[in-house]
């Protein structure tokens, strides 16, 4: 029989005003792993890593007895240095989204968010190296949309090749959060960066079925299809469940508004094979964990925290057989 595959959640999910708090809440629902993020421009003072800065957040994780899956950079509630990610139509995450932003103080903007995620790189080497981490030194992020203007395309590529020298000079490893184009399409672009850069094997895929039906990109199950093709490729897996689409919906790139229907639901009672995914990371050989992650408020009255522990406890019940 397999080995389970460990379940943890993105402390970004949780209850709280910083990471302490955040890990605290988790740990109370009985939660031991988690994904630490992300960080904000106060913890790299002057733009460098700074270890005294994270004294508080090593703290709560040794004293919850946690460990640390990956970490993650995102701009969700970003401020004048890093910008803000705009989510509130696919438009406007379109151009506001990860390395591809295109607002006012674009250069300035994508410039600071490359070193943000440097900067989250070499805290994931530390953590790496104090012992805290349950495999590599992992971060994960949306880069943006990699089948936009060629403008935002070149923007995009540009900064990954520099973060994956800097990936490959620390040995961490920089996962891109699926979503935004079908999975086929996001492999076809991880190899062109490979090229470009001459950085092999630091790139991958954070795979997060429920944003390619929450998107309206591509029919979960066929994505998984995609996927296994490329095992090495699997860096890590959030877990969030969305309302499922009509049988007639039809998925292409997404544009415009966010598609109707798009909700977000309690684990396990959407549209996504949960037994089936574990079932296929398990037989390609999936070394990483599974990363509940809940963004947007829950539309069945249930409070987050009750979400998380519900998704925590099915994905683990869900594993006994």
């Amino acid at each position: 029989m397999a080995s389970a595959i460990p379940i943890g959640v993105f402390t970004h999910s949780l209850p709280g005003d910083g990471l302490v708090e955040k890990i605290q809440a988790g740990a109370r629902l009985g939660i031991k792993l988690f994904q630490v993020g992300p960080f904000s421009p106060d913890y790299f003072p002057n733009g460098n890593f700074d270890a005294a800065r994270l004294e508080n957040v090593v703290k709560a994780l040794k004293d919850a007895d946690s460990r640390v899956a990956t970490l993650n950079a995102c701009f969700e509630a970003g401020d004048n240095i890093v910008g803000r990610e705009d989510y509130s139509s696919i438009g406007a995450i379109r151009r506001t989204g990860g390395l591809g932003y295109m607002g006012d103080d674009a250069e300035k903007i994508v410039k600071n968010r490359k070193l943000n995620i440097m900067d989250t790189l070499a805290v994931a080497a530390y953590f790496r190296d104090i012992g805290l981490l349950t495999e590599q030194a992992i971060v994960t992020t949306h880069v943006g949309f990699t089948d936009d203007t060629e403008q935002q395309k070149g923007q995009i590529t540009a900064s990954l090749c520099d973060i994956l020298g800097y990936a490959r000079s620390n040995d961490t490893y920089l996962a891109v959060e699926t979503g935004t184009e079908p999975v086929n399409h996001l492999v076809e672009y991880i190899r062109k960066v490979e090229s470009e850069s001459g950085v092999k094997g630091r790139l991958g895929l954070n795979f997060d079925p429920a944003n390619l039906e929450l998107y309206g990109t591509q029919r979960s199950g066929a994505a998984v299809a995609d996927l296994v093709m490329t095992p090495e490729l699997i860096f890590g897996v959030h877990a969030k469940e969305a309302k499922p689409k009509p049988a007639d919906f039809k998925y292409q790139q997404p544009h415009g508004n966010w598609p109707d229907g798009c909700e977000e639901v309690v684990i396990g009672t959407g549209a996504y094979n949960w037994v089936g995914l574990i079932g296929q990371l398990q037989r390609v050989g999936y070394k990483g964990a599974i990363i509940i992650e809940k963004e947007m408020p829950q539309p069945v009255n249930v409070p987050r925290e009750d979400a998380i522990s519900q998704a925590f406890k099915y994905l683990q019940e869900i594993q006994k057989g």
